[in-house]
């Protein structure tokens, strides 16, 4: 599956860069320890400054690292970028469930949209 896809181009990226194997695991691993952490972060600040600035400004992290990661030539750089992104995923993630309208009962409200509410 996507763990074992990402791996083997986790490898292809490692080798194209000249990197040790050890470094290589990084670009993985950075991602989703970022992606994690970033969101008891994005959580609060969510609550703050509504779901919609957090997703356009997570959108753009994400985005704007991903094309840094496609013009980087060293390893350390890509690593970097790869934690970047992930902060970014993380917003978007947080951001993204908590604009799904849910009841005092916890169930989703499919007739209301609080994502477009100011």
């Amino acid at each position: 599956g996507s763990v074992l896809g990402g791996w083997a181009a986790g490898t292809a990226v490692g080798s194209g860069l000249g990197s040790m194997p050890g470094m290589t695991q990084w670009i993985i691993s950075g991602f989703v320890l970022c992606l994690s952490l970033s969101q008891l972060f994005f959580g609060p600040l969510v609550d703050r400054l509504g779901a919609q600035y957090v997703l356009l400004c997570g959108s753009l992290v994400y985005a704007l690292s991903a094309i840094g990661v496609y013009f980087t030539d060293t390893i350390a750089g890509f690593i970097a970028l790869r934690l970047v992104q992930g902060c970014g995923a993380g917003a978007m993630a947080v951001a993204a469930s908590a604009s799904v309208p849910v009841d005092r009962n916890g169930i989703v409200d499919s007739h209301q949209n609080r994502f477009f509410d100011r």
